[in-house]
């Protein structure tokens, strides 16, 4: 990978605030941002939820034809 993909994609992690960086000198310290995975936690949250709803819905549905 070049030098300006690997810029390109920490621009990228920066913008959306998955990352924070420090200059240092000629250096750049990268560091990954806790707080900015909080969004993509919350969206997984809200769809392990509807499918939980919905499979515990198909398995009463199942359970009541075998009846």
């Amino acid at each position: 990978m070049t030098r300006a993909a690997v810029k390109k994609h920490l621009t990228v992690l920066s913008d959306g605030g998955l990352i924070t960086v420090e200059p240092r000198g000629r250096e750049r310290i990268n560091r990954l941002e806790p707080k900015g995975m909080a969004p993509i936690l919350d969206w997984f949250s809200y769809f392990d939820q509807f499918w939980d709803n919905r499979l515990n819905n198909l398995k009463k549905a199942i359970e009541r034809k075998e009846k």
